[in-house]
């Protein structure tokens, strides 16, 4: 089983993969295990603009056990 924060660089790691670039001011904003253990729910952060003022939200499901990303969300701000 993987760990919190090797959940998060994976989530970092696919993102940046997506993108084709490290994108500015990326953050890890949460992290959370579902209640069934089997996911790692991490929400990362980063900036669209270059004055930081508009940022998105980006929600990434990755199994437990096997580091996989099985999704990519986008949260939406509220």
């Amino acid at each position: 089983m993987i760990d919190a924060k090797k959940a998060a660089m994976v989530a970092a790691n696919y993102l940046m993969e997506i993108l084709e670039r490290r994108p500015d001011g990326l953050e890890v904003e949460e992290i959370e295990l579902s209640d069934d253990d089997f996911y790692w729910l991490v929400t990362l952060g980063y900036d669209v603009d270059p004055l930081g003022r508009n940022r998105k939200y980006k929600v990434f499901r990755i199994r437990a056990d096997s580091g996989e990303v099985e999704s990519m969300k986008i949260r939406w701000n509220e």
